[in-house]
């Protein structure tokens, strides 16, 4: 039976959102899987990409260990062919390279950019997915029963942790900046000062949340336990959103004090090897950044095909709105953390860690490439239920053989519209000369 959970959606969203914020605000970088993961196949290995991507695996073997929930990860019927989850992966590598992105580079970082490219594409690829999920019965080769999706509230376990994981992010990644900042004055830092503070971040958000987090859990149990009908459901879901959201206020209110906690710790740290701080902290920054949102996504139950189809099956049901609120979620976080890079009288000039920010040119024309990937993108989505991002994690948390064969056709599809894109450029010049 599928479960409409739309707790640990939003708060996984939250996670996503201040990854992708966080590596923006850091390293001047958008948060993109398909971009990042294409780079390999194109033979770009910069030390960057591969510090996110072992973050990206890092978090999900963590996450299969850690988060409590019982089996995170989905254990797909004999329906759902190692078939149909290469065609998806195929499908979705083609529409990801021609669109130049995916529902983290599009659906979160370009709508959070107020893209218009971006708005269109992720119009497009829900629409096609769904379309596509309807007409080949995905739920049924998914083994989903026809029945209607549970809402359910998460366990106190499972809220606390999901609190100390938002926690975590926000303050691990402010103590990074901190650091940063710091090492800009004096030229360097050393690495076991950068850990320290990191660590040390991370537990101080830990302790802070504790309490908070319990009462979040209390209320949750509550709600569990007291037979009410839906409208009273969602009016207590409305408080707990509302209670969480203020949580994050103070967050953020936290956010100089530990960073300046931060910045103590380096300068107190023992004298080791001297690197150059912003090298260093970048790529620690990429990690983190991808190791968190591997967590969220996880978190979130995104890396179940079975959720996604759900969603992505409207007609049928067992349809399951949790992946609105993980978009709703991300967009909190990352709406306003990238606005106040893009906007004229932009408040931050430049991110922390590196001169410049590395944003798409074209925000704003529509052309045939983009609305043929969105197209595809969604295809391949609605046919598995996997993109890029859950996808890779699933096959370092839990590699079964679907999606193991959706990632290598999903490489597939990176390298085919590379060949073609190649060989359309030699063309072009070609066609001028004659």
């Amino acid at each position: 039976m599928i479960m409409f959970t739309p707790t640990t959606a939003l708060v996984g969203g939250l996670v996503l959102g201040t990854a992708a914020a966080g590596k923006m605000l850091l390293t001047g970088r958008v948060l993109g899987i398909s971009g990042a993961l294409k780079g390999f196949v194109q033979g770009d290995v910069t030390s960057w990409r591969v510090a996110f991507v072992l973050g990206l695996g890092g978090g999900a073997l963590a996450a299969a260990r850690s988060v409590p929930a019982g089996n995170v990860f989905d254990v797909l019927p004999a329906t759902f062919t190692v078939a149909r989850a290469a065609a998806g992966g195929l499908l979705v590598g083609l529409g990801a390279a021609l669109g130049n992105g995916c529902t983290s580079g599009h659906g979160i970082c370009g709508n959070a950019r107020l893209s218009i490219r971006s708005v269109a594409y992720t119009l497009l690829f829900m629409a096609s997915g769904m379309a596509v999920a309807t007409l080949s019965n995905s739920a049924a080769a998914a083994g989903i029963a026809p029945v209607a999706a549970q809402l359910t509230w998460p366990a106190s376990d499972v809220l606390r942790f999901g609190g100390l994981l938002l926690g975590s992010a926000v303050m691990t990644l402010a103590g990074l900046a901190g650091i940063a900042k710091q090492a800009t004055q004096d030229g360097c830092v050393t690495a076991a000062a950068a850990a320290a503070a990191a660590a040390a971040a991370a537990a101080a958000a830990a302790a802070a949340l504790g309490s908070a987090v319990v009462t979040l859990s209390g209320l949750a149990g509550i709600a569990k336990q007291v037979r009410v009908d839906r409208l009273h459901k969602m009016a207590v879901l409305l408080l707990l959103l509302l209670l969480l959201l203020l949580l994050l206020l103070l967050l953020l209110l936290l956010l100089l004090l530990l960073g300046s906690a931060a910045v103590t710790l380096a300068r107190l740290a023992g004298i080791a090897k001297q690197v150059r701080s912003h090298q260093v902290l970048g790529l620690a920054a990429e990690f983190a950044s991808g190791a968190l949102f591997a967590l969220g996504l996880v978190y979130a139950g995104m890396v179940r095909p079975t959720k996604v189809i759900a969603f992505l099956s409207p007609t049928h049901p067992a349809w399951d709105l949790s992946l609105a609120f993980v978009m709703g979620g991300a967009l909190l976080i990352a709406l306003p953390g990238f606005q106040t890079v893009i906007r004229k009288n932009n408040i931050i000039t430049h991110p922390v860690m590196e001169r410049s920010f590395s944003l798409p040119r074209n925000s704003h024309s529509i052309d045939g490439k983009l609305l043929l990937g969105g197209v595809l993108f969604g295809a391949g989505w609605g046919l598995s239920g996997m993109c890029p991002g859950p996808a890779v994690v699933a096959a370092v948390g839990a590699p079964v053989p679907q999606v193991l064969a959706y990632v290598a056709a999903m490489m597939a599809g990176f390298w085919v519209e590379g060949r073609i894109a190649a060989g359309s450029e030699v063309e072009k010049p070609a066609a001028k000369a004659a």
